[in-house]
């Protein structure tokens, strides 16, 4: 005879009791503020090189006669010195205006009465850029007039 095997029948009874709790997948959320950093932050962590300097670039400045932006080095700067005269220097403290080397943009200057806006005071100027500077060191100046 062929051999049965028979389930013991289902008692519809309590479930047994766990002792533990069910294991979950995934921690509860905390608010942010209760939760641990994402990373711990540590000192023997190494800081990014910071990048070098840029070597070709340089300052830029506005002469007041044409209005042209150039490299700090191309232009000259006067600041006002005893009893309101124009005085070129570039380490000079107080306030300073950029011009380029050229009789032009004195004159473009002068004419738009920008010594007077740049400097905040009227200074007292001389006929020509010559008076105040030898300009014979300087490139010859290209401006945009």
């Amino acid at each position: 005879p062929p051999l049965l095997l028979t389930e013991p029948p289902l008692l519809l009874t309590e479930p047994p009791l766990l002792t533990e709790p069910p294991l979950l997948t995934e921690p509860p959320l905390l608010p942010r503020v209760m939760q641990p950093p994402l990373r711990p932050r540590s000192r023997s962590t190494p800081r990014l090189p910071l990048p070098k300097r840029d070597e070709t670039r340089q300052p830029m400045r506005t002469c007041i006669g044409c209005r042209g932006v150039r490299p700090r080095i191309e232009l000259l700067r006067f600041v006002l010195g005893d009893r309101e005269g124009l005085m070129s220097s570039r380490v000079a403290p107080g306030r300073g205006a950029w011009l380029c080397p050229a009789q032009s943009c004195w004159d473009h200057a002068v004419k738009r009465r920008a010594w007077t806006r740049a400097l905040r005071r009227t200074p007292v100027l001389p006929a020509s850029l010559s008076d105040i500077v030898d300009v014979n060191g300087f490139r010859d100046a290209a401006c945009a007039d």
